[in-house]
């Protein structure tokens, strides 16, 4: 019977706390967003063997090559990224187009961010270096279409990286065999309280992707805070 590997338990357990955190704490329409990142990041897990093994090399159930923690841990992701920014602004966040609209409108940018990834690595970046500097390239490339949703980019990248710090070395506590699955050689490799630098400079570079990204496919709008509506300066603009 193939053994049940840390990497599986923890895209599990990742994968099923956010989307239960999202039917507790957001309103339906935030939580069925939050489910339907995980679905729109999907087409990204075709890249994690990429990494291999220069950042890490993760022990997979039945010893493949590619499997279903590559799969769950693509969707987790998304997920989380999606929920820790909808927690926040959850009143805010406008009506999200249908999944399907979304799936549509993900093509091209979605296209342009997986193959500027595959240049870099074609290129001979290192693939971690090339991942976070594509990420930080499109948020800033889809945060200036539409600068309202800078504020998304900005929360996302500092609460995932706090979150994903968390749950990364909440992992390590639980399964210490583990963190030895991460090459140990780089700058990426350095420690912090034991996270690889890596999974924290990731977190915050897709944080501050993917929220953008998600809100530009699903043509989400950012409503502007109560206090800036009622501001001194909006109520004499408003009176001219």
């Amino acid at each position: 019977m193939p053994e049940f590997t840390p990497y599986l338990a923890a895209s599990v357990t990742y994968l099923v706390a956010a989307l239960a955190l999202g039917r507790l704490t957001l309103s339906r329409r935030q939580a069925r967003l939050t489910a339907w990142s995980g679905a729109v990041h999907l087409p990204a897990a075709l890249l994690a063997p990429l990494l291999e093994p220069s950042y890490w090399a993760p022990a997979r159930t039945g010893g493949v090559a590619f499997g279903l923690e590559d799969v769950l841990i693509t969707l987790a992701v998304a997920v989380w990224a999606w929920y820790l920014v909808a927690l926040r602004f959850d009143a805010r966040l406008g009506a999200p187009a249908t999944l399907r609209v979304a799936f549509r409108r993900s093509l091209v940018p979605g296209a342009g961010v997986i193959g500027g990834f595959l240049l870099a690595w074609l290129a001979g970046v290192d693939p971690m270096t090339a991942l976070l500097a594509t990420c930080l390239l499109a948020a800033a490339a889809l945060g200036a279409l539409r600068r309202d949703r800078w504020e998304l980019s900005a929360w996302g990248a500092l609460s995932l990286s706090a979150a994903w710090f968390g749950l990364v070395w909440a992992t390590y506590a639980l399964a210490p065999g583990f963190a030895a699955q991460w090459n140990g050689a780089g700058a990426w490799a350095i420690r912090l309280a034991g996270v690889p630098l890596g999974e924290v400079a990731w977190a915050a570079a897709f944080g501050a992707f993917w929220p953008v990204f998600l809100a530009h496919v699903f043509d989400v709008t950012l409503s502007p805070r109560p206090a800036d509506a009622t501001s001194p300066l909006r109520a004499r603009q408003a009176a001219r």
